[in-house]
């Protein structure tokens, strides 16, 4: 198990390239997928909240926080 702390750690260096042109990963369904659910929620968090008023605020909040509980499992 000792062997594999420098190899992590060795990996850990190349995360820097994430989302870079020199991302190997960056054009797998997978990460296509991520930056189109990012997009998808933005533009609805934009639309939401152009329409915030008090009758829709906690809805609008939720909306929110599911968006960053699905973030905090997505980090884990």
């Amino acid at each position: 198990m000792d062997v594999m702390w420098p190899i992590l750690s060795g990996l850990s260096k190349f995360r820097a390239l994430r989302g870079s042109v020199l991302d190997p990963f960056s054009r797998t369904l997978e990460r296509r997928m991520e930056r189109e659910l990012a997009d998808d929620f933005k533009t609805t968090m934009t639309h939401a909240l152009s329409q915030l008023d008090a009758a829709n605020a906690n809805d609008v909040k939720a909306l929110a926080a599911l968006f960053a509980s699905a973030c905090a499992a997505t980090a884990m």
